[in-house]
């Protein structure tokens, strides 16, 4: 960019909004395309009137390139952007510099229509003022508090950045690139129906009174809610996932209106008249408007606006069940609730890119869409966040310093089935140095009985509510667990594999001497032969997480593996959550354990009856009712009941191996680099018919008694096996 970064003279270290504004004179309104960036976030407005919002969050700098002809027009028009900077609390996923910034430039044809420079206009916006509420984690987007203020003008000001010297090899303070991702905007606004009133349905109130109204939207929303009020009044608008119990905190069946509305709120002075959007994204499913009158006061308008990432969905899946569908639906609706810039584990509570959740919403992703840029931007967050040590922040992009070192391997998780899916590997290339330094650094763990020993920084695995804090094995922050060193040797093994494809034959050799050596210590340390599983310390403890990556890691093996398994579902072996039931499902697969679908679901068709229309965080009053490491069933559903199975790198050839369960019928589109692969089969006269329609760049390995490659599309019949329910041998 030619144009010049912006800032004021007036220097805030808190999370304050800015105006930066000029008036243009445009001769011709075709063809003009706006680069624009800001430190932190801006919203860009034309002649009054919205057009796009970023820049796209990310460990690295982006600018936005964006069509602004339907917006302008020739002669004068008024360029205005909201930037918000992110210097206080919250917000921890946007990185920002010392100051507020804001660049922007207009191009035809690669000359410049305009640009930002000295004769722009800025201002401090006192009319907002940020604050975190405590219902939502202070990493967490902030709540807005709302009175007009006058806006004093000045003069913007060119900050002492510095450009760079390209001579000298010094880089400018922002080193931008374009925005990776699809663009989005807001959707257009829905009416939100009343769920209660006391100021009845024509939400009217008279002078010197108070009422409240709750919005109740159809299912839990991410986006922007937008209310037109007139009249003079101080108002509350609080945003929940849920209604809660009378104790405003326990959460049973979710539209229980007999309960509370509790959390997160925007507190608002309106003076004759407002039309409020807050400045950042909302996630609600009642939002509870309290009015304390001044003067006769409406709510003219209310409406919701959604604003996520446009994931167009191929993968229609469909079943002879009604309670599979609706958990499909719920499943898609949770997690696309939880992507944006970056996937976020949670879009009310927390909203942070972590790595476990992360690479299981990629996987849950590839299920459906063939758009991979959000999973190919998530891969370079975490590379772009590795520190000196060799180890990437557990949350990234997180302005915060998060580490915990398990979470590591979910990274190079995601580059083995980055590749897998989408035969992407000149992305992965660049990135097995960041695999060689992580794989360092848990060597240098190594104890003196040849296994990882007690480390610093966070040991969380998942949340089981016997352990440490409901979330760590007990007494992890003392003695070594079996658990970091099975994940560990997982790495070693992947690593070899990475390092193998890419022709790094002695790295490749070295990690499997070093597996090779782990194996045996760990065996020899955490293998209690008496219940045939691996203990999570070396003085006891039993969970399903530890034999999960005992069989995932190659550890145990065979029949030894199988035991393992079994014996996990013992009443004292502490079990899975919600998003664990992944992992564990793939051990189920590597011991040729067939998964029982209707059991595997008992704990989704609970929250079905708790009216959920999106997934919990965690069983009981979760703190967070959408969360997208729970949407399991999407994955399963494709890779059980479709049966569709990629065999190597970017679906070159696939195993198609249905399970028919007790279904009548399904039928789906799982995405492909090549094109998606349809897929359908149907129980006639005690037999079932299979179809499939796929790309012919894809060879398909069916799965039967014997099992056989085909180059074409092909129709197959398969006699029932009324045993298993499923196509070919358990």
């Amino acid at each position: 960019m030619n144009a010049k970064w912006l800032s004021s003279h007036i220097a805030e270290n808190d999370n304050v909004l800015y105006r930066f504004r000029k008036t243009v004179y445009i001769d011709k309104a075709d063809g003009v395309t706006a680069f624009i960036s800001a430190d932190s976030r801006y919203k860009l407005y034309i002649n009054d009137v919205y057009v796009c919002e970023g820049p796209c969050i990310g460990t690295h700098k982006y600018y936005d390139e964006v069509d602004i002809s339907s917006y302008i027009k020739n002669g004068e028009n008024k360029i205005e952007a909201l930037v918000l900077y992110a210097g206080g609390g919250g917000l921890s996923c946007i990185q920002r510099k010392n100051r507020v910034a804001f660049i922007m430039e207009a191009l035809r044809d690669g000359e410049t229509v305009f640009s930002t420079d000295e004769l722009w206009e800025c201002a401090l916006d006192k009319s907002t003022v940020f604050y975190i509420s405590k219902h939502v984690h202070p990493n967490c987007y902030p709540n807005e508090i709302y009175k007009p203020e006058e806006i004093e003008w000045h003069s913007a000001v060119i900050p002492p950045f510095g450009t760079g010297d390209e001579l000298w090899g010094v880089l400018p303070a922002y080193v931008m690139d374009k925005n990776p991702l699809k663009a989005y905007t807001p959707s257009k606004g829905i009416a939100m129906p009343i769920s209660q009133s006391d100021i009845g349905d024509s939400l009217k109130i008279k002078k010197g009174s108070k009422g409240s109204v709750i919005f109740g939207l159809d299912k839990l929303s991410v986006g922007f809610p937008e209310f037109e009020f007139e009249g003079d009044a101080e108002v509350t608008v609080t945003y929940a996932e849920s209604y809660r119990c009378a104790d405003g905190f326990e959460k049973k069946v979710r539209s229980d209106t007999s309960g509370k509305i509790v959390g997160a709120s925007d507190i608002l002075t309106v003076s004759k008249s407002l039309v409020y959007r807050p400045y950042m994204t909302k996630t609600a499913r009642y939002i509870k408007v309290e009015v304390d009158a001044k003067a006769d006061f409406a709510i003219k308008r209310a409406e919701f606006l959604e604003y996520r990432y446009p994931l167009e969905i191929c993968n229609n899946f469909e079943c002879s069940d009604a309670v599979y569908i609706r958990i499909w639906d719920v499943s898609i609706h949770t997690l696309r609730n939880c992507m944006f810039d970056t996937y976020v584990d949670c879009p009310y509570y927390e909203m942070q890119q972590y790595s476990e959740d992360a690479y299981l919403e990629m996987m849950y992703t590839f299920m459906l869409s063939d758009d991979y840029r959000l999973p190919k931007k998530l891969i370079t967050d975490f590379w772009q966040s590795q520190n000196y040590e060799g180890l990437q922040l557990a949350a990234a992009p997180m302005v915060l310093k998060q580490i915990d070192p398990t979470f590591n391997f979910f990274w190079i998780m995601m580059l083995e089935d980055y590749i897998l899916y989408t035969g992407d590997t000149e992305t992965v290339r660049p990135m097995l140095a960041g695999i060689f330094a992580i794989i360092e650094w848990f060597g240098r763990c190594l104890n003196k009985d040849g296994v990882v020993g007690v480390y610093k920084y966070g040991k969380f695995i998942d949340w089981v509510k016997t352990w440490k804090y409901g979330f760590m094995i007990d007494d992890a922050d003392k003695k070594p667990t079996s658990i970091s060193s099975l994940m560990y040797l997982y790495g070693l093994k992947a690593a070899g594999s990475l390092f193998r494809r890419f022709g790094k034959n002695g790295l490749a050799d070295d990690m499997l001497s070093e597996y090779e050596k782990l194996k045996v210590s760990l065996n020899k340390a955490f293998y209690d032969e008496k219940t045939g599983m691996y203990k999570d310390t070396c003085d006891g403890g039993y969970s399903e997480h530890s034999q999960i990556w005992a069989v995932l890691s190659g550890a145990v093996s065979g029949e030894t593996a199988k035991q393992c398994i079994q014996n996990s579902r013992e009443e004292f072996v502490n079990k899975c959550s919600y998003s664990y039931q992944y992992f564990r499902n793939r051990a189920y697969d590597k011991c040729n354990i067939a998964v029982d679908m209707d059991e595997f679901l008992r704990d989704w068709k609970t929250m079905l009856k708790l009216d959920a229309t999106t997934w919990f965080e965690m069983p009981g009053s979760s703190r967070s009712d959408c969360h997208g490491w729970s949407s399991v069933p999407i994955y399963e559903f494709t890779n059980k009941i479709l049966g569709i199975q990629p065999n190597d790198d970017s679906f070159k050839s696939v195993t198609i191996n249905p399970h028919f369960y007790n279904l009548e019928y399904a039928k789906g589109s799982v995405p492909t680099p090549f094109g998606k692969i349809d897929i359908s089969w149907r129980k006639q006269d005690n037999k079932y018919e299979v179809k499939v329609m796929s790309p012919k760049k894809i060879k398909k390995i069916i799965v039967s008694e014997n099992t056989q490659t085909y180059d074409e599309n092909v129709t197959y019949i398969r006699e029932m096996d009324e045993s298993t329910g499923r196509l070919g041998t358990s």
